[in-house]
């Protein structure tokens, strides 16, 4: 024991030390071999985390094989029917291909998010995701001058992806950005996920701030909404009415404008007084329904239009942006648009006293009223306010709260 520790001293002071052997040899992207043993392992990466397989050989050719059958094995695992080749290197194209097969199945792009998806994602949603794929494409091209797709994936140059980053977030809105940013972040999930990426390029790339919109941020009083209608009915344009119509049952239904827009006659139940929307943003149908106010426009318009079948489209004018924008301002009320009027409904809502979750559900949100409570709270909080009073004598406060 003390030769051990005067070597051991001996070592340390003379700087002499012993290197330990490297355990394990990296062959290719996704294939290791043990240095003792000789035998190969595949190792695979995803969301950071390394996944081992033993290939059970000592001989390249064969684990070479049963390498490919394992990629093709671990893409699968998330329900995809086609698979590319992984026997070799992946170019981007081979990612965006996966990616928008995905998307097109209602996939959620986000993995936290599909998490929390019931179902599949709505359509708009796959369009809009589907649109992020081309802009990334196109846009890639125009700013580093070469085809994105034909990129090997393992060699995209950080200065290249910093560099459309850059250029890309001062030509388009920040939310349409940081959804292109979201599509080739998942890009860079799939190559990771399959063992042909073992770095994020944008990694030191921010999301770019969301500035909230001033229009819709102030809500028009319900005097003033009904002078914006009036406004429009005696516009004197041929489809007056008709636009007039359409904006009463945005504001009394608190529906999408395309959710409206599908309305039938056969969706308008007199006798049970409901309202079923059978085009919806998460593609379930929904019944609400019918107040006072509603009713009694649904009435009249079938009335008017007494000679229509049930098939018959309930909207006979959907594009009122002009005229509601002419109108706001004739009036002098704060401008809206179709979708701001679907805020409208929830504000009266929360004064009326209709509760958060029934609100909720009549707007068809599924989070339980979170978010109409930090969206549309505010603007009913503001609203409610002006109607306090405290230059009144009654009723008479005595004492003081405990």
């Amino acid at each position: 024991m003390a030769f051990y520790g005067r070597r051991v001293k001996q070592a340390k002071t003379t700087g002499e030390t012993r290197k330990k052997p490297t355990a394990w040899i990296q062959v290719d992207d996704c294939l290791v071999r043990h240095a003792k043993s000789g035998r190969y392992y595949a190792r695979f990466w995803r969301n950071g985390k390394a996944h081992w397989k033993a290939l059970g050989t000592k001989l390249k050719t064969v684990a070479d094989g049963k390498l490919a059958t394992l990629k093709a094995e671990w893409l699968a695992q998330d329900g995809g029917a086609v698979t590319p080749d992984t026997a070799s290197r992946w170019t981007v194209g081979v990612a965006l291909d996966l990616l928008r097969r995905d998307v097109k199945a209602g996939k959620a792009m986000n993995e936290n998010a599909g998490i929390k998806q019931k179902g599949r994602i709505a359509e708009s949603t796959q369009t809009y995701r589907a649109q992020t794929i081309d802009a990334l494409v196109r846009s890639w091209q125009e700013i580093n001058g070469s085809n994105l797709r034909e990129l090997e994936i393992r060699r995209i140059p950080v200065e290249a992806v910093e560099r459309w980053a850059f250029t890309y977030r001062a030509q388009v809105s920040s939310g349409r950005f940081n959804a292109t940013l979201g599509t080739l972040r998942a890009v860079i999930r799939y190559a990771r996920e399959a063992g042909q990426l073992h770095r994020d390029p944008t990694v030191k790339i921010k999301r770019e701030r969301i500035r909230k919109s001033r229009i819709n941020a102030a809500l028009p009083t319900l005097p003033e909404f009904k002078q914006i209608v009036a406004t429009m009915r005696s516009s004197g344009h041929r489809t007056a009415g008709d636009a007039a119509d359409f904006v009463e049952l945005l504001a009394y239904t608190g529906g999408r404008s395309f959710e409206v827009e599908g309305l039938t006659w056969a969706d308008v139940d007199f006798v049970r007084r409901e309202l079923t929307f059978r085009r919806t943003k998460n593609g379930q149908p929904r019944t609400i329904p019918m107040n006072r106010t509603l009713a009694e426009l649904l009435l009249r318009m079938k009335t008017q239009r007494s000679s229509e079948g049930a098939g018959s489209s309930v909207v006979r004018v959907s594009d009122v942006r002009a005229s509601l924008t002419r109108a706001c301002r004739s009036v002098g009320a704060p401008r809206i648009t179709r979708h701001g009027l679907r805020g409208f409904f929830s504000t009266v809502c929360l004064q009326s006293g209709v509760d958060v979750r029934t609100a909720s559900e009549w707007l068809g949100h599924q989070d339980g009223g979170k978010l109409l409570l930090e969206t549309y709270a505010k603007s009913a909080g503001a609203q409610a306010a002006a109607k306090l009073r405290f230059d009144c004598d009654e009723p008479t406060i005595s004492g003081s709260p405990q």
